[in-house]
């Protein structure tokens, strides 16, 4: 007959190895995402661009500023500033219009690695002082695209001098080791879609377990068993 106190220790090791092994089985599932592969994502970096008599910064094809780590490769995009008009931000305290006075494509290339998958992130609003009802933009990333509406609609994007934001993003496959991250307005004008904390990500797979976990594995279940079946015979 066992005694309490030998009960007590067996119960006590079978829930060491028990949470030991769940924790080992976990780990198997687990999956992580890597930093932001894009530079200046919120637009806080203007580099050297004065601000302007309208209250924010122009960048276009073909002008002498430049946006940090972006490309403007047809018409001009806005940069504004929270306590304008065109705030607040959703992060930092710049965000960017697509349409400047006109429709512009933004985009800025980024290393990637074949098969591996990757997550856009970003929020997006619109012009509440001009933009057309609504305001398109498209999104583009290797072989995937997403559309973005957004209509006058204050409730969803606000107003003048209190612009409300939405998330949005996708997932895209790389099938090059560069992929290109493209925003294009899809309507003429000075006002249009509005972007602010992009962000690109590299998804992990759930890791593969190398033969040795396996193997700790399988002894633990044969330990767990072991045990579950000597505590039947001592109570038999």
């Amino acid at each position: 007959m066992k005694t309490a106190t030998t009960t007590k220790t067996t119960n006590k090791r079978l829930g060491l190895l028990s949470s030991g092994l769940a924790l080992l089985l976990a780990s198997f599932g687990a999956s992580a995402a890597g930093g932001n592969l894009l530079v200046n994502g919120s637009f806080e970096d203007i580099g050297g661009a004065a601000l302007q008599g309208w209250g924010g910064y122009t960048f276009g094809a073909g002008y002498s500023d430049t946006l940090a780590g972006w490309t403007i490769s047809s018409g001009s995009v806005d940069v504004t500033v929270t306590g304008s008009a065109w705030g607040a931000a959703q992060d930092g305290v710049h965000s960017l219009d697509l349409n400047g006075w006109e429709s512009g494509v933004l985009s800025q290339q980024l290393q990637t690695q074949i098969g591996q998958s990757y997550q856009v992130s970003f929020a997006f609003s619109r012009n509440a002082s001009g933009a057309p009802d609504p305001a398109i933009a498209l999104v583009t990333a290797g072989n995937a695209a997403l559309q973005l509406s957004a209509p006058n609609d204050a409730g969803r994007f606000g107003s003048p001098y209190a612009m409300k934001w939405e998330q949005a993003g996708f997932q895209f496959t790389a099938t090059e080791a560069l992929t290109t991250l493209s925003f294009s307005a899809s309507v003429p004008g000075n006002g249009g879609v509005y972007l602010d904390a992009v962000s690109v990500t590299a998804l992990t797979a759930a890791p593969v377990p190398e033969p040795e976990s396996y193997a700790l594995m399988l002894a633990g279940l044969a330990a767990v068993g072991f045990i579950a079946r000597r505590r039947g015979v001592a109570r038999s």
